[in-house]
């Protein structure tokens, strides 16, 4: 009499157990990932051409930007150092559309190859963000906002790249110098900037228009 009685709760507590199981797995998705050096008003501020920084950084952030949660649940973020884990982060996620990050304090001399796995409670990987740090970089940023439409490209020596096919526009210089730095965009005359690099970190704001062609 008494096995009877008590299978049934036994089989009740495994179902709760079940239930509690399910309700903290969220398969939801990250939409959006971004490593990062300044996060403004809940999202990524600042981001760089092949997501390549100076060594000089001292910290970064990491952005995720989720979707489809079935909250309340939570994310990780692992940081990995030439493939060496360095840092777990979890953070809560609270609605069904969430925007969070970690942040990692970087030191001089780990410059090479990064990587942040994002991780929802299962286990199971949303995303992986790759980036580098450079030794010899220099933190000289330029912005352009251009008329939206096609790719803007930058031509110039010592520049890495940019970010963005049109409105804000970032290029990254990694030697001291001057520079003149072409941009072109179909459609469009041609404009260019002077750039000079200095020893110190500077940050180099620049508003170019670009006439149509007749």
């Amino acid at each position: 009499m008494m096995k009877r009685k008590t299978l049934p709760f036994v089989l009740a507590l495994a179902f709760l157990s079940l239930t509690s199981l399910f309700a903290q797995t969220s398969n939801y998705e990250v939409t959006n990932a971004v490593v990062t050096t300044t996060i403004a008003n809940r999202m990524p501020e600042v981001q760089t051409a092949n997501n390549t920084f100076a060594s000089t950084v001292a910290r970064l952030f990491y952005f995720t930007k989720i979707e489809q949660a079935t909250a309340p649940t939570s994310i990780l973020h692992e940081w990995y150092w030439q493939g060496a884990l360095l840092a777990t982060v979890e953070l809560d996620v609270n609605s069904k559309a969430w925007r969070t990050w970690s942040s990692k304090r970087i030191m001089p001399h780990q410059t090479g190859r990064w990587t942040v796995i994002s991780k929802r409670p299962d286990g199971s990987t949303a995303q992986t963000t790759s980036f580098s740090l450079e030794h010899d970089a220099r933190t000289v940023e330029l912005e352009i906002q251009s008329t939206p439409g096609d790719a803007i490209v930058y031509d110039g020596s010592n520049i890495l790249g940019s970010t963005g096919e049109n409105g804000l526009n970032v290029v990254r210089f990694w030697e001291v110098g001057d520079y003149t730095l072409d941009i072109t965009k179909a459609g469009y005359e041609s404009g260019s900037v002077r750039i000079s690099v200095d020893e110190e970190p500077t940050r180099v704001h620049e508003m170019i228009t670009l006439k149509r062609q007749e």
